[in-house]
């Protein structure tokens, strides 16, 4: 049948159906649906079970209003028909019917999001739920192996530091050790400087007392050791000559005996000499060599005195 309209054109019913119903089959109606499905289950995955709760809650809500509001709209948009007597259908233009179609995409769209937030925030919590134990797993052996490796970088950190540590000590106590090998070198040269020069000291000591007792005895050091000194009269007689004794020491031996003149003096005027030769003499038994010599006074000067000139090694 068809029906007809006040211009007296005539529309089937089935082309309207389908006009109407048209939505239904719509490709972007359902895409949208599917990208809403899937924004409220990744919501429902990202989500503590509370959170989901209240979001859920709170989503239908909306979309009951919205669809409510939509419902509404749509029902504003259907222009009044005549009374069911009338033979006579009122027209309806294209852009109502657009927006007929277009309400109620929307009114279903909303009836069907109360549904979604039912349906996909809990099923989005619960295949987080699910997956979370494997999650946990795979972050529990993370966290196992990035302590291992903390241990092993802590471990190796401490070992580079202990034998740091080590190189450093046995650094130092190389430094010390040749500190302590210098200081005794010092020390031992220091001690040994001081032992000679307390020998060269003591060596010197007991020259000038040997000296000093060599004076003291009368001798004079005539050269490098060969000391001479005159006789005192009492250790010595000439009978009625008029003589002098002298007795020469040395600390090296002499094989040829030693040649000694004196001359004889008047006064300060030279009147004559006397000689004499030793007898080979050398030290003996930690002993000076000793030999003793006699002068005569061969001239006719009387008193003089006897002065040594000449003494020598033959």
């Amino acid at each position: 049948e068809s029906a007809k309209n006040v211009d007296g054109k005539e529309h089937s019913d089935i082309e309207v159906k389908d006009s109407s119903q048209g939505w239904i089959r719509s490709t972007s109606f359902w895409i949208r649906l599917a990208f809403a499905c899937f924004v409220l289950f990744a919501a429902g995955y990202s989500l503590r079970w509370f959170e989901t709760f209240f979001l859920t809650l709170l989503l239908f809500l909306l979309w009951v209003a919205l669809g409510v509001w939509a419902f509404l709209a749509a029902v504003r948009k259907t222009p009044t028909q005549p009374g069911d007597n009338s033979e006579i259908t009122a027209p309806i233009s294209p852009n109502i019917k657009r927006s007929q179609r277009r309400y109620l995409r929307l009114m279903a769209f909303f009836v069907l999001g109360p549904i979604l937030s039912i349906i996909a925030l809990p099923l989005g919590h619960v295949a987080a739920l699910a997956i979370t134990p494997y999650s946990a797993a795979e972050v529990a052996t993370q966290n196992e192996r990035a302590a291992e490796w903390a241990t092993a970088a802590e471990a190796a950190t401490a070992k580079k530091m202990e034998a740091e540590k080590a190189a450093s000590e046995r650094k130092a106590a190389e430094k010390a050790a040749s500190e302590r090998m210098a200081a005794e070198k010092i020390a031992a040269a220091t001690a040994a400087r001081e032992a000679a020069a307390s020998a060269q000291a003591a060596q010197k000591a007991d020259q000038d007392a040997w000296i000093q007792n060599m004076t003291d005895q009368g001798y004079v050091e005539f050269s490098d050791g060969i000391w001479a000194r005159w006789r005192n009269i009492s250790e010595y007689s000439c009978g009625y000559l008029s003589c002098a004794q002298m007795q020469i020491s040395v600390e090296k031996p002499c094989s040829g005996g030693f040649y000694v003149e004196v001359g004889l003096y008047s006064g300060n005027t030279a009147v004559g000499i006397s000689n004499d030769i030793t007898p080979p003499i050398a030290p003996a038994d930690g002993k000076m060599g000793s030999a003793i010599v006699e002068f005569a006074n061969t001239t006719n000067f009387s008193p003089v005195s006897f002065r040594l000139s000449k003494l020598r090694c033959l």
